[in-house]
């Protein structure tokens, strides 16, 4: 009789502590994304392919993360959230993490010699973005402290989008290789999506704390 009651009770923290653990996955693979950008200009080959190798390895384990949320929800009669919400989340927090060793891998694949600076910038400015997400994701059983990291967000967000448009004009207008505009357009493109992506976590909380208000 325990068993039952308790399946059918809200299983609050198990999903905000997985919540929680996720977000600080993004973090973990920020850090690692980070210091790969920060050095990748002095490293050599063999050592960015093992900065790269670490980030894919995160990756994988944020995969098995997704499913594990994905799974309990499934399995779950009652929830502390809309399960469309919790699912959203999970699965916007899993998008961050693939567009980190996405761009992480491409730098290998389009055999990227030296990072711009304008790249560099729209990515440091996409990884507070993702420490943002981490702490409003963190807050979300105290949704009345969230608002001032949300907001952040949609400043950092407003900022990358003028970093990836003066990129992307600057690019046209001085790059003459074509491969070359192919490659770091779509390079641009993924830095620009991880602050988009931020922003849709947080408008996303921003809908639940209305609700839960």
């Amino acid at each position: 009789m325990k068993r039952v009651i308790k399946f059918f009770m809200p299983q609050e923290d198990v999903f905000f502590d997985l919540l929680k653990k996720q977000s600080e996955m993004v973090c973990k693979t920020g850090s690692l994304f980070g210091k790969l950008l920060k050095d990748y200009n002095k490293l050599t080959l063999i050592q960015r392919k093992k900065k790269v190798k670490e980030i894919v390895k995160i990756e994988q384990e944020a995969d098995h993360l997704t499913h594990e949320i994905v799974a309990l929800l499934h399995k779950s009669f009652i929830t502390p959230l809309d399960r469309e919400d919790i699912h959203g989340i999970t699965h916007l927090m899993d998008d961050l993490v693939d567009l980190m060793d996405e761009i992480a891998t491409k730098l290998l694949q389009y055999e990227i010699k030296a990072i711009p600076e304008n790249f560099f910038d729209l990515c440091a400015v996409s990884l507070q973005a993702l420490m943002e997400v981490n702490k409003a994701v963190s807050l979300m059983k105290k949704p009345n402290l969230i608002n001032p990291h949300l907001r952040k967000i949609h400043d950092l967000e407003d900022e990358g989008d003028k970093i990836f448009y003066d990129a992307i004009t600057n690019l046209f207008k001085k790059e003459k290789n074509a491969v070359k505009i192919i490659k770091f357009k779509d390079l641009y493109e993924r830095a620009e999506s991880l602050t988009d992506k931020s922003q849709d976590v947080a408008i996303l909380i921003e809908g639940i704390v209305v609700k839960h208000a």
